[in-house]
């Protein structure tokens, strides 16, 4: 029992000590996963307003759909050559598959203009034009709704939160985790649009 008490009174003021570096690692990582989703998402929404990716991976910005950057063409419109992707299937094949099977496909970056008219003419501009605004008007539209009816606490910048927190004042659900959500999909979506 005595040798327990001197573990305890020993380990005591290394992980009270602890505590603080640990606390400021796991924000820094928590950070930098927010920070890189706030770009994949960003980059998705902003390239929907022109188009989508065909194929089962739709939710890829045009970079990532084609393959990357230098696969679009010099316009930066559409893929240079439609990208491929692989996808393992469990299947009864060949002893060399193992038991698995390779589909090859291909994935292609479609807009709009061409999705909803045949030849490029001043209608199909004119209907690209307005699929950029219905999508503009509703990433906003959902960031607002989740903001105003979720976590009225994500509105603004939050600095003036964080400045109150630090000064002493008791700042209630404004450091919630669903503010932070909330937060970081408004941020995006607004971002995008």
């Amino acid at each position: 029992r005595q040798q327990g008490q001197s573990f305890t009174v020993r380990w005591k003021p290394i992980l009270g000590a602890a505590v603080p570096w640990v606390t400021c690692a796991l924000v820094g990582v928590l950070t930098a996963l927010t920070g890189a989703y706030i770009h994949i998402g960003v980059s998705f929404c902003s390239d929907l307003r022109f188009g989508y990716c065909s194929g089962p991976l739709w939710p890829l910005d045009q970079e990532r759909c084609c393959g990357g950057r230098d696969m679009l063409t010099p316009d930066g419109e559409a893929c240079a050559v439609p990208a491929t992707y692989e996808l393992f299937v469990e299947g009864d094949q060949s002893p060399e598959d193992a038991g698995r099977m390779i589909q090859h496909d291909s994935i292609e970056w479609v807009e709009w203009e061409s999705l909803l008219v045949r030849d490029r003419s001043s209608l199909g501009s004119f209907m690209a034009f307005l699929v950029y605004v219905f999508m503009s008007v509703l990433l906003t539209s959902t960031a607002a709704f989740l903001v105003h009816n979720y976590a009225p606490t994500a509105k603004g910048s939050g600095i003036p939160d964080i400045k109150a927190q630090v000064s002493g004042q008791m700042v209630l659900h404004h450091f919630d985790t669903i503010t932070l959500l909330i937060k970081a999909l408004g941020l995006t979506l607004t971002v995008g649009a």
